[in-house]
């Protein structure tokens, strides 16, 4: 076939399986998901994290002259930004691909859909226990450059303690998730780096490729290599009153920023410090 037959069934392509396959391999966590997440990340220190967000910059080959400014990163060549929430089974529960790689990772945050849910009040509840205080909205691990919202915990910058050690150690490790995930479908999906796409059959592209990206990683499940959890293993606090917030200057508060990494630095040192402090020595 012509080449540009090809790239007419491939538009097709895409967006067929965007349109027929989102709907169960690329929407947002329900209830069941968010305990099975909570159980999995209480157990490597981080009760109630619902995953690790961060970008990443897709080199775009062969782009329009047009565009080359507009997309420029900083290391000077045309990218396209995806920003990407994923867990520890490299899922990805969102993804937002399109940004011009003129764009740092806060200005993605602000154009990006990820907290629509929170803010429209349909994201479920994630109640959970950490440092002696009780949380009713869960949290995203992520890198210096987000601002300090009350559900993005970062790293300490410049650790001054044994506790803030431990916890910048484990927050750095258990972020990586996304990266791996990040490092799996580049390796996978070559596709985007071919020929000069438009910019809306790019979006169709990428978004396909994550599609069969959890396809892949649902149907490696099957072996039994994945871990897998009861009812029994779910402990969902329910006697508090739920907090969700209406707007973007309610998440914006660092004194329940503060109060949150806290807590959960004092947890994590209960749970590794014995260990941190062997290594040490």
């Amino acid at each position: 076939m012509g080449k540009t037959t090809l790239y007419m069934y491939l538009k097709r392509f895409v967006r067929n399986i965007v349109r027929r396959y989102s709907e169960e391999y690329f929407r947002s966590p329900n209830q069941d998901d968010i305990n099975r997440i909570s159980v999995e990340n209480k157990s490597r220190g981080f009760p109630g994290m619902l995953g690790s967000v961060d970008c990443m910059y897709w080199p775009w080959k062969n782009y329009p002259s047009s565009c080359a400014g507009y997309y420029a990163s900083y290391k000077g060549e045309p990218t396209i930004v995806l920003e990407g929430v994923a867990t520890y089974d490299m899922w990805f529960w969102h993804a937002y691909f399109g940004s011009p790689g003129s764009n740092n990772d806060l200005n993605v945050l602000n154009t990006s859909p990820l907290f629509d849910g929170i803010f429209d009040e349909l994201a479920p509840k994630v109640d959970f226990q950490a440092g002696g205080g009780r949380f009713d909205m869960g949290y995203y691990l992520a890198d210096g450059i987000y601002p300090k919202l009350c559900i993005v915990v970062q790293a300490y910058k410049k650790p001054t303690n044994e506790r803030q050690k431990c916890f910048t150690k484990m927050q750095e490790a258990c972020r990586k998730d996304v990266e791996h995930a990040f490092g799996v479908l580049q390796a996978k999906w070559h596709i985007v780096r071919g020929l000069v796409w438009d910019e809306e059959d790019l979006k169709f592209i990428m978004l396909a490729c994550v599609v069969l990206h959890n396809m892949i990683f649902k149907n490696e499940r099957r072996d039994g290599a994945c871990r897998t959890f009861g009812d029994e293993d779910y402990r969902v606090y329910r006697d508090i009153v739920p907090r969700v917030a209406v707007n973007y200057h309610e998440l914006k508060h660092e004194p329940l920023y503060n109060d949150l990494r806290l807590r959960l630095a004092n947890h994590i040192w209960e749970m590794f410090g014995n260990e941190q402090a062997e290594e040490a020595q």
